[in-house]
Protein backbone atom coordinates (compact mmCIF):
# COMPACT_ATOMS: atom_id res chain seq x y z
CA UNK A 1 0.00 0.00 0.00
CA UNK A 2 1.12 3.33 -0.44
CA UNK A 3 1.26 4.50 3.33
CA UNK A 4 3.63 1.55 3.99
CA UNK A 5 6.34 2.45 1.27
CA UNK A 6 9.43 4.22 2.77
CA UNK A 7 9.97 7.37 2.88
CA UNK A 8 13.13 9.87 1.79
CA UNK A 9 14.49 9.68 5.36
CA UNK A 10 13.49 5.54 5.42
CA UNK A 11 15.91 5.02 2.24
CA UNK A 12 18.69 7.43 3.28
CA UNK A 13 19.31 5.55 6.49
CA UNK A 14 19.82 2.40 4.26
CA UNK A 15 22.52 4.07 2.04
CA UNK A 16 25.86 5.28 1.96
CA UNK A 17 28.50 6.73 0.11
CA UNK A 18 32.10 5.54 0.09
CA UNK A 19 34.06 8.43 -1.10
CA UNK A 20 36.21 8.75 -4.43
CA UNK A 21 39.95 9.57 -4.20
CA UNK A 22 38.64 12.21 -6.93
CA UNK A 23 35.28 14.07 -6.17
CA UNK A 24 32.84 13.79 -9.29
CA UNK A 25 31.67 16.66 -11.18
CA UNK A 26 28.55 14.53 -12.47
CA UNK A 27 26.64 11.80 -11.30
CA UNK A 28 24.02 9.31 -12.80
CA UNK A 29 21.60 7.74 -10.32
CA UNK A 30 19.46 4.44 -12.07
CA UNK A 31 16.85 3.06 -11.25
CA UNK A 32 14.61 0.49 -12.35
CA UNK A 33 10.72 1.99 -11.39
CA UNK A 34 10.20 5.50 -9.95
CA UNK A 35 6.70 5.33 -8.03
CA UNK A 36 7.36 8.99 -5.54
CA UNK A 37 10.93 9.40 -6.38
CA UNK A 38 11.68 8.56 -2.82
CA UNK A 39 14.78 6.40 -3.46
CA UNK A 40 16.10 8.77 -5.83
CA UNK A 41 15.93 11.61 -3.76
CA UNK A 42 17.71 9.43 -0.49
CA UNK A 43 20.40 8.90 -3.23
CA UNK A 44 20.86 12.61 -4.46
CA UNK A 45 20.80 13.70 -0.89
CA UNK A 46 23.68 11.04 0.11
CA UNK A 47 26.07 12.36 -2.76
CA UNK A 48 25.06 15.93 -2.62
CA UNK A 49 26.01 15.01 1.27
CA UNK A 50 29.04 14.12 -0.04
CA UNK A 51 29.94 16.45 -3.10
CA UNK A 52 28.19 19.62 -2.55
CA UNK A 53 29.71 20.58 -6.02
CA UNK A 54 28.30 17.95 -8.03
CA UNK A 55 25.60 17.63 -10.39
CA UNK A 56 23.03 14.89 -9.98
CA UNK A 57 20.76 13.49 -12.36
CA UNK A 58 18.59 10.61 -12.33
CA UNK A 59 17.20 8.15 -14.94
CA UNK A 60 14.20 5.19 -14.26
CA UNK A 61 13.35 2.76 -17.19
CA UNK A 62 9.68 2.92 -15.92
CA UNK A 63 7.55 5.78 -13.89
CA UNK A 64 4.81 4.32 -12.46
CA UNK A 65 1.20 6.38 -13.05
CA UNK A 66 -2.38 6.82 -12.20
CA UNK A 67 -4.37 4.15 -14.67
CA UNK A 68 -5.22 6.34 -18.07
CA UNK A 69 -2.27 8.65 -17.73
CA UNK A 70 -0.15 6.78 -20.36
CA UNK A 71 -1.27 6.72 -23.81
CA UNK A 72 1.64 4.82 -25.51
CA UNK A 73 4.33 2.52 -23.14
CA UNK A 74 7.40 3.86 -25.19
CA UNK A 75 6.69 7.54 -24.74
CA UNK A 76 9.45 9.05 -23.21
CA UNK A 77 8.68 11.46 -19.93
CA UNK A 78 10.99 13.88 -18.57
CA UNK A 79 10.20 15.65 -15.54
CA UNK A 80 11.98 17.24 -12.32
CA UNK A 81 11.18 14.80 -8.61
CA UNK A 82 11.52 17.47 -5.82
CA UNK A 83 10.52 16.33 -2.22
CA UNK A 84 7.83 18.72 -1.09
CA UNK A 85 7.55 18.08 2.91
Amino acid sequence: APSERPDVEAHRASLRVRRALIAPRRVLIVDDVVTRGATLLAAANCITEAWPDCEVRGFALVRTISPGEVENIRDPCTGLIERTA
